[in-house]
C-alpha cells in the first residue's frame, strides 16, 4: 500500500529535522557539530544556505525536544534527562521564544 504523499513531510522539512537529531547532544564537541551542520548545508545547497536557515534548524531542533519529552514524559522529572529541558529553554531564548 502507497503512503499518501501528503502525509509525508516534504523532503527539506525532513533534512532538517534529521539535521538536527544526528546533532543533537551527543557529546561531540560544539565546533564538531557546527561542521556537520555546515556540511549539511553545503551539500544542500552548494550556493549558500537560505537566510532563515538557522532558524528553522533551531525550530527543528525545539521540536525534536519536545518530541522526546512527549513520547517519555517520565523523562520531564529524570534528572538524568534534565539537559533536554535545559537545552529546550536555550533553544527558546534563542528564538526570541520565551
Amino acid at each position: 500500500m502507497k503512503t499518501p504523499r501528503s502525509l509525508l513531510p516534504d523532503l527539506p522539512t525532513l533534512t532538517v529535522r534529521l539535521t538536527a537529531a544526528l546533532t543533537e547532544r551527543t557529546g561531540w564537541p560544539r565546533r564538531l557539530v557546527q561542521q556537520c551542520e555546515r556540511a549539511y548545508q553545503l551539500a544542500r545547497w552548494p550556493g549558500g544556505a537560505p537566510a532563515g536557515f538557522q532558524r528553522t534548524l533551531e525550530a527543528a531542533k525545539i521540536y525534536l525536544q519536545f518530541r522526546w519529552l512527549g513520547d517519555r514524559p517520565d523523562w520531564t522529572t529524570d534528572e538524568k534527562h534534565r539537559w533536554r529541558l535545559k537545552e529546550l529553554r536555550r533553544l527558546a531564548k534563542r528564538l526570541a521564544l520565551i
